[in-house]
């Protein structure tokens, strides 16, 4: 059975997406990270992140939660910032 992931909303440059989409910016205290559900398809994700103010083209990358814990990361329920209320309800921050 394959381990549960978390998803992280990029921009993606050229086709690529480049180390700084996973840095904290000023002022941040987690990574911005989504549960992956069933019931919220990636679209919905996408849009939503989209309408908060994340421009340029959007990919999402799925992150193995094994990878937090190697980095003694911590996934913890935040609220979203998203006009969504489903989209911010699956809203994580991997925090130190």
């Amino acid at each position: 059975m394959p381990e549960e992931g978390v998803l992280r909303v990029v921009v993606v440059r050229k086709g690529k997406v480049k180390p700084t989409e996973f840095r904290l910016r000023d002022g941040e205290v987690g990574l911005s990270l989504f549960r992956s559900v069933e019931q919220i398809g990636l679209e919905v994700i996408l849009k939503a992140v989209h309408a908060a103010g994340k421009q340029a083209e959007l990919g999402v990358v799925k992150i193995p939660v094994s990878v937090f814990r190697w980095l003694r990361l911590r996934l913890v329920q935040t609220p979203g910032g998203t006009p969504d209320p489903a989209v911010n309800a699956i809203h994580l921050e991997a925090q130190p």
